[in-house]
């Protein structure tokens, strides 16, 4: 009888130390919600995730055919779920598992753990500072299709944070007319990232003919821009940035079709 109860007991305790190492391996997911860049890997490569809401993120860990793809956070574990344009159904989706090893306030270090192990990788925060005091008015922005798998847009977001799409190609997520009202928080985050930008770096240069094509317009209470090209390397990493961001809205917002309606547009396809 008291073999029974010392068993017992054992297995309590070993139940109740089990619970709380268990719990001191669960990730506050609040911390990760921010944009990361890591540190230059053994192969030269540099790595970015931006997470952008509860179940969407920007990453170039998978080389995923979308970097617009979903994840979640499971203990202490990333999940990635590597996703494929509808054009490709043949192509299988892909679940990466990265072992967060610390995760603070500006610091995240991952270890990839499935389908393969790979090396450590370790994130930096990217902390950015206002540099402009651009207002968003209106703002319109297009991307054109190129020889690769570049999405055909039509942007444009009014002073009313209605956020007004048309896409053109079967690389958009969202095809014809579409609109979403911006909450003020997701309206802040692109206000935001427009004012991270220099006032002399909203520039974009001539393009080969097989390369992206973007044309982009803001209009402020005493300013307005308009640059088209493609991306510079020259000075305009902040604004190539917010160019990717631009491009990805349709896949972070849930989109109304709204076709039926006449919307203008400043740019089209040519």
């Amino acid at each position: 009888m008291q073999m029974r109860k010392l068993t017992l007991l054992i297995l309590l305790l070993a139940s109740l130390l089990w619970g709380c190492n268990r719990k001191s391996n669960i990730i506050n997911s609040d911390l990760i919600k921010y944009d990361w860049v890591s540190e230059i890997d053994i192969y030269d490569n540099i790595y970015r995730l931006y997470i952008e809401e509860d179940s969407l993120m920007f990453e170039t860990l998978t080389n995923s055919i979308d970097p617009v793809v979903p994840y979640k956070i499971s203990y202490d574990t990333l999940v990635i779920f590597s996703k494929a344009y509808d054009k490709y159904p043949t192509i299988k989706n892909k679940t990466f598992k990265y072992k967060i090893i610390r995760l603070d306030s500006i610091n995240l270090v991952v270890k990839q753990v499935f389908p393969t192990f790979r090396d450590t990788l370790l994130f930096n925060k990217e902390v950015q500072t206002k540099k402009n005091d651009l207002k968003i008015q209106s703002l319109e922005f297009f991307s054109g299709a190129c020889l690769g798998e570049c999405p055909a847009q039509s942007i444009r977001i009014g002073a009313d944070s209605i956020f007004y799409h048309y896409g053109y190609n079967s690389y958009s997520k969202h095809k014809g007319l579409s609109k979403y009202k911006l909450n003020a928080v997701e309206f802040l985050k692109i206000q935001n990232r427009l004012n991270y930008i220099e006032k002399n770096g909203f520039k974009l240069c001539i393009r080969p003919p097989d390369a992206s094509n973007f044309k982009f317009f803001i209009k402020s209470l005493n300013d307005s821009i308009e640059t088209d090209g493609t991306f510079c390397s020259d000075n305009s990493y902040d604004f190539n940035k917010f160019i990717v961001y631009l491009e990805s809205l349709e896949r972070f917002l849930d989109l109304e079709s709204i076709e039926g309606q006449e919307i203008s547009f400043r740019y089209k396809p040519n």
